[in-house]
């Protein structure tokens, strides 16, 4: 169903909303899981090819929160979904149909105690969120509730009365809301109220409150990592809103506040047709207890940032960005990373004569930092990102290789993010970028020589991390005493190393795959080697060093560095302190591949005379704080995904309701980076829209880290690797390198066969980083020269990918050529049984009798004798659907090909459900055909693992048609799947439980 449709069933009458449940079946509803009825018989024995049922209205499917894990008969499911309904914020449907039983009177009024309990849940949520944030106003936990402290100053008792006050309104008017909605429907449900076909509009009275939307903040922990206490962190995050939730956008800002934190802002990602904010990023200030949840806030309506100034300010080329507690001087031209830092009052940093960012060309000569510009990217009262573009020279003033820099500082915080990106894709430096080194060089003021009181003399104290512990070495002042940290090929979870492709900027030894000039670490200190090369073993699991002196100090750590080899870190007595992201030892000069982008984040942590613990800001970096909506169905319900999405417990019910007993167990996997992957990689890590199902299957509804971090690393890599860059042309005017004769990696810009594009838009609406939006807008350039022609996969892939990009971009001519694409494909035909070559498909659309497309220079390795058309199953099966569902849904209402193109849907869903996955009684046997020969109607090869769904194109056939046949045909695949012990793989698959969802509407509807 539609999310127009399912709105519009929103206004219908309570009589009608009742015949649609059938409530006949939720008295006594069947005994076995015959959900779709006649259609589905036993398991499905009807023919493949029966005609479709008359499409009938059907019940706008709602989120209970009150489903549990335990078994669940029929019409206890069907109770729940009714009681969902009841929920639904902007409105709360009343009178009954007079013809109602007792029994069923008493049945509905126990649906309107859990009415209740849903709307105390919420309101339990509120007050545990204004009881956190008067704690926080207060600053104090010895107020008694029933009297003010004199004590407080008049600023404090101003900012109480005002956080009392708007609490108390928006508490009362909820319990207006929630009070006399219930009462009502209690009334009706004794019989005491008239019964007639009304309902009881609350839009109004709620329009309010619809926007509060409860979040939780954590920190992004894969498998095996140890928490923290993260105290006064800030989460940034995405947040969708509907449409019809309406959050005004006023300068860029959404007119949004938060309940239970007193620092926070946001930011606009994405706007709905009427203006109105879809996505937005949010940074929230909150207190984060080791592996616990903060579970305490909302947001809700309110101004768009807290009150504190902006953190960033620019006068007189000069940027500054003040945290509070630190103040950072940057140049706006001339840039030299840090011009001064004070901390608490105490200039503990100065640039001086330092470039700031620096390496060596492949002649060993300096390089420095030219052309920069310098700029606030982002500014508000919780974070600030100054953005610098520029381009690193040699002596000769010639350019080298474009970068861009992001420096982050967050409100109350002594530490700066540093993101620095290569950027070889700049149309007059077109050629593979080579140099010996590159790294961010800042001076702390050296110590006063008077010692710290620590027995150390000068009182300087280096900390460089360990595989076991971190050692500990004082220094001298002398710039030849060095503590250092250099960081060589690991055992630490990669992707890609092996690859024949991909040539490392660490060396492999010659004739091996996975053998690498340096492994292991380099740790080092004053002249004394405190562990060797050699382990790949052994690595410290957070990378850093950290430098203290009598006037302060500064942990600087490479995020994710055992995963990021080389990279390496020294610090200097005299307080010079050097971050490697490429850096010298290593034995091979750097090669970045023409229109390729390549990052690192660096943390400088500034501290006073005393270190702390280095160890746990390291850690801390990379295992951000982030948030997500506390409930999934917000996300559903925002109707910014192109799946319908179901909550863990509504997943596991719509199987049982098909008679598949299934827990779905969260994963929370180790952290994998991906160093490389060849364009056509198998499996999941390239295809599957691997980073769309780890970020909105697992870490949205179940708050897996591990998951997190991953699909954010694979979404950058396939932004900056896969996707060929453009800083300043089109991708038609590339000649390409000057220097195509320098070894490179390749294999590595995709292809037409896997092009999934999905998961780097969710990362960027999750994120608000602008790396992934910049690659997308880039891949429009690139898709508008790919080849039209009629091989089957690409051409699935391609409109997958055109559809998505430009409903991201908004790029006319992309969607242009989309739309000249689905011409040229939709409409050609072919008779197999007569033709011995050719493409197209077996008829008009929608009216063939098979439903194939085929190609005859497709698989031709895979033809048995005789056959001239060989098809792939899970191409025609489960690529082609999701090609066409997503091209159907970003072409203009009411245009021209909207209606070929969901009937091509329809032929491959029929052409799958009646040949390429055959019905066997014994689920166990049942498979999808993997090489199909179409003349000649045989298989030739069945799939082994069922890592391909059919589903999307049998939900949206019997959406489109209302044949039921199509979801037993679905059925049919999710009862083989766990027969074959691999319905594992589906449990976070968004289009998985966009079926499912089809499922549970059909269920309501009878």
């Amino acid at each position: 169903m539609n999310r127009a449709a399912r709105s519009a069933l929103c206004a219908i009458s309570f009589r009608s909303l009742v015949l649609a449940f059938g409530l006949a079946v939720l008295v006594s509803g069947p005994s076995v899981p015959d959900v779709f009825g006649s259609a589905l018989g036993a398991a499905s024995e009807s023919a493949p090819g029966a005609a479709p049922g008359t499409a009938t209205g059907v019940a706008p499917r709602a989120h209970d929160a009150s489903i549990t894990h335990a078994a669940t008969a029929p019409a206890t499911w069907l109770a729940s979904g009714l009681a969902s309904l009841l929920a639904t914020p902007a409105l709360v449907p009343l009178l009954p149909p007079d013809d109602l039983t007792p029994k069923q009177l008493k049945k509905l009024g126990k649906l309107g105690k859990q009415y209740d309990k849903r709307q105390e849940k919420l309101l339990d949520a509120r007050l545990r969120a204004i009881d956190a944030h008067v704690t926080r106003t207060l600053a104090s936990d010895t107020l008694d509730a029933a009297e003010v402290d004199t004590s407080l100053k008049p600023k404090q008792l101003k900012k109480l009365k005002k956080a009392l006050g708007k609490a108390s309104k928006r508490h009362a008017k909820a319990l207006k809301i929630e009070l006399k909605a219930a009462t009502r429907l209690e009334l009706v449900t004794e019989g005491i109220l008239e019964l007639d076909a009304t309902y009881f509009d609350v839009s109004e009275v709620v329009a309010g409150t619809l926007i509060d939307t409860p979040v939780v903040i954590q920190e992004a922990r894969p498998a095996g990592a140890l928490p923290s206490d993260r105290i006064g962190a800030l989460a940034t995050f995405g947040l969708p809103f509907s449409q019809e939730q309406a959050v005004p956008i006023v300068d860029g800002v959404p007119q949004l506040g938060v309940i239970g934190s007193d620092v926070y802002q946001f930011r606009a990602l994405d706007e709905w047709p009427d203006g109105s904010a879809r996505w937005v990023l949010c940074d929230i200030q909150a207190d984060v207890a080791a592996a616990e949840l903060n579970d305490t806030l909302v947001v809700v309506s309110g101004p768009g940032g807290s009150d504190q100034p902006p953190i960033g300010s620019a006068a007189d080329g000069t940027l500054l960005l003040d945290t509070g507690p630190m103040q950072v001087l940057l140049q706006s031209g001339g840039f030299n990373l840090f011009k001064s830092v004070t901390v608490d009052g105490e200039l503990v940093a100065r640039a001086g004569e330092l470039p700031g960012v620096t390496g060596l060309d492949l002649n060993g000569r300096p390089l420095h930092p030219a052309n920069t510009q310098a700029s606030l990217e982002e500014n508000g009262p919780a974070r600030a990102v100054v953005r610098v573009d520029g381009l690193l020279k040699n002596p000769d003033d010639q350019g080298v290789v474009p970068f861009t820099c992001r420096i982050t500082a967050r409100r109350g915080s002594r530490e700066l993010e540093v993101t620095f990106t290569v950027q070889n894709s700049r149309l007059g430096m077109s050629r593979h970028a080579r140099l010996e080194s590159l790294e961010l060089v800042t001076q702390l003021r050296p110590a006063t020589g008077n010692g710290t009181g620590n027995g150390t003399g000068n009182g300087t104290v280096a900390t460089i991390a360990g595989h076991a512990e971190p050692w500990s070495v004082p220094l001298t002042t002398a710039a030849t005493s060095v503590a250092r940290l250099y960081q060589g090929y690991t055992a630490n979870t990669t992707t890609g190393v092996e690859g024949v492709q991909y040539l490392p900027h660490l060396p492999k030894v010659q004739g091996s795959g996975l053998v690498l000039a340096h492994e292991g670490y380099l740790a080092a200190a004053a002249g004394q080697t405190l562990h060797s090369l050699g382990n790949r073993n052994e690595f410290p699991r957070h990378g850093f060093v950290d430098l203290t002196n009598d006037r302060g100090g500064l942990t600087v750590a490479i995020q994710h560095m055992p995963a990021l080899w080389p990279a390496a870190l020294a610090a200097q007595g005299d307080g010079l302190v050097r971050v490697g992201l490429f850096p010298e030892q290593n034995p091979a000069p750097f090669t970045f591949v023409w229109r390729q982008h390549e990052s690192r984040s660096v943390l400088f942590a500034f501290h006073g005379p005393t270190p702390g613990d280095p160890l746990a800001r390291a850690r801390a970096f990379d295992h951000p704080v982030v948030g997500r909506a506390a409930d999934y169905a917000h996300y559903d319900r925002a109707g910014v995904f192109a799946y319908d999405l179901l909550t863990r417990d509504e997943h596991e019910q719509a199987l049982g309701m098909l008679g598949i007993d299934h827990t779905i167990v969260p994963t929370n996997p180790a952290l994998r980076l991906t160093r490389y992957l060849y364009k056509g990689t198998t499996g999941g890590l390239n295809n599957h829209a691997s980073i769309e199902r780890r970020l909105g299957g697992e870490w949205l509804r179940d708050g897996t880290g591990g998951n997190y971090l991953s699909a954010l690393d694979l979404a950058l890599y396939k932004s900056e690797w896969q996707i060929a860059r453009s800083s300043d042309f089109k991708h038609a005017d590339d000649a390409g390198p000057s220097n195509n004769n320098v070894p490179t990696s390749s294999g590595h810009f995709g292809d037409d066969e896997h092009r999934y594009r999905e998961g780097i838009l969710l990362a960027y609406h999750l994120t608000g980083d602008p790396r992934f939006a910049a690659a997308l807008f880039d891949e429009a350039e690139n898709l508008k020269d790919v080849s039209l022609w009629q091989h089957e996969r690409s051409m699935y892939q391609t409109l997958r990918a055109m559809a998505l990009v430009v409903e991201f971009t908004g790029d006319d001519k992309l969607a242009k050529i989309l739309r000249e694409r689905l011409q040229y494909f939709l409409f050609r035909q072919v008779d197999v049984d007569a033709a011995a070559g050719g493409w197209g498909w077996d008829a008009a659309p929608g009216q063939g009798t098979r439903g194939y497309y085929v190609n005859s220079s497709d698989n031709n390795n895979e033809k048995p004798p005789g056959e001239n058309f060989q098809a792939r199953g899970f191409i025609s099966a489960s690529l082609g659907p999701l090609g066409l569902y997503h091209a159907a849904r970003v072409l203009p209402e009411g245009h021209s090909l909207v209606a070929p193109t969901q009937l091509r849907l329809q032929d491959l869903a029929r052409w799958t459900r009646e040949e390429l996955f055959p019905h066997h009684p014994d689920p166990a046997q049942q498979r999808l055909a993997y090489s199909y020969a179409v003349s000649l109607r045989h298989v030739t090869k069945w799939e082994s693992v069922d890592f391909h769904p059919i589903l999307l194109g049998m939900s949206e056939s019997w959406r489109q048609t209302g044949d039921a046949d199509y979801l037993a045909k679905g059925a049919e695949q999710l009862r083989a799947a766990k027969a074959h012990g691999d319905l594992h793989f589906w449990d976070a698959r968004l289009d998985v439980q966009h079926f499912l969802s089809a499922v549970r509407e059909r269920v309501l509807e009878r």
